[in-house]
């Protein structure tokens, strides 16, 4: 079954959604400390109060000096939720206000950062402001399973060596600690030919019904690269703005793209986080795995209406695409603009993933022909 298939049967079923996520709350919580009177102060001066919201958001750059030699180090993701279930408990705060919070001096009054669609219908924040308005809407579309999260089939195409995304880390000095490193993001269309590397041999878990070899995630699995993640040999999408903290990696970038079907997801303003941890034979593995960020109102239509249903795009279906424009038009959260007068056109976004150690491969084309929906006009707006 085909990646778009798989992500037909377990995102739609009446818009239907499969597969449960479990993922970790990163850390650094910036409180604001009212000031103390002292005596003689002049206590005609309003006191701060402190904002009682607890921002979500990632550690912080370390403050310590990059000295030793580096490495580089590639994971292939062998586990992703592209919507990250339960907005209550998972995500980060991206605009740094707890949009509804009505206690007193919280940031912007509670107020949302941007113009809602629908002022009397405000989208709110989870706890410690918490943006994941795309799981609160995949929650409102299965009302019976809140903490759903949308499976794309991920999972499975990855464990049969047929799709994945790598994460490379370089430049890291290999401590606890690294105010400054490299990561790049590659999409994959699968594994080269079985090849032997000091841990043993890429692929040795076996092959599928079509004699195409399964990773074995060892460390020596060699994925290819696909030709559209790369731009004269360097990757399309990498910062430097990135660390590791504590043993959590950290990395903001203005625009994440990543791969899904025919269709590429983007997300602005996002963040990867992920726990650095040591796996079977001390291999290093990435945990608890987190990408954040808002998608644009017109990507995130063009994205799920190229995904499958019963064989065919999601944007041929009239009917069904249109029940899920309106209730993502009507979800949008954040915006594009600084200006909190400007309309919400975006939503936030969470997606959890694992990841654990592999090799970059040789360069090669999708697996597929490119897009199907063409220009959806209108459809593509929210009205």
């Amino acid at each position: 079954m085909s990646l778009r298939r798989r992500f037909a049967a377990c995102l739609f079923a009446a818009v239907g959604v499969v597969g449960c996520t479990l993922l970790y709350d990163a850390g650094d919580f910036d409180n604001k400390v009212s000031p103390t009177s002292e005596a003689g102060a002049d206590t005609s001066v309003t006191p701060v109060v402190p904002d009682p919201c607890e921002h979500v958001v990632p550690p912080s750059r370390p403050t310590t000096v990059a000295t030793g030699s580096t490495e580089r180090i590639v994971f292939a993701l062998s586990h992703l939720s592209l919507v990250a279930g339960n907005a209550d408990r998972l995500g980060f705060d991206l605009d740094g206000v707890c949009t509804c919070e009505t206690r007193p001096g919280t940031a912007a009054n509670g107020a949302s950062t941007c113009v809602p669609r629908r002022p009397d219908q405000t989208p709110c924040d989870g706890p410690g402001g918490r943006d994941n308005g795309a799981a609160a809407l995949f929650s409102r579309l299965v009302p019976d399973r809140p903490d759903a999260s949308v499976d794309v089939g991920f999972d499975l195409s990855a464990s049969e060596g047929i799709e994945t995304v790598l994460v490379e880390l370089d430049e890291y000095e290999g401590g606890a600690d690294d105010p400054q490193v490299l990561v790049a993001i590659y999409d994959s269309p699968g594994l080269d030919p079985p090849s032997p590397c000091d841990g043993g041999i890429a692929g040795d878990a076996g092959v599928d019904g079509g004699g195409r070899p399964k990773p074995d995630w060892g460390g020596c699995d060699s994925w290819r690269v696909s030709d559209t993640t790369v731009i004269a040999g360097r990757p399309r999408t990498f910062t430097r703005e990135a660390w590791v903290r504590g043993g959590q990696m950290v990395a903001k970038f203005d625009v994440f793209t990543m791969r899904l079907g025919r269709s590429e997801l983007l997300l602005y303003d996002a963040v990867l986080t992920a726990k650095l941890t040591r796996g079977a034979g001390s291999r290093p593995q990435l945990d608890q795995g987190l990408i954040a960020g808002r998608v644009v109102a017109a990507d995130l239509l063009r994205t799920f209406g190229e995904q499958e249903v019963g064989g065919k795009p999601l944007c041929s279906d009239g009917l069904t695409f249109g029940a899920f424009r309106a209730a993502a038009c009507n979800s949008l959260d954040l915006g594009s603009s600084p200006d909190a007068m400007a309309p919400c056109d975006s939503i936030s976004f969470s997606a959890d993933f694992e990841a654990r150690l592999a090799r970059r491969g040789t360069t090669a084309p999708p697996p597929d022909g490119g897009p199907r929906c063409g220009d959806l006009k209108e459809q593509a707006r929210c009205p």
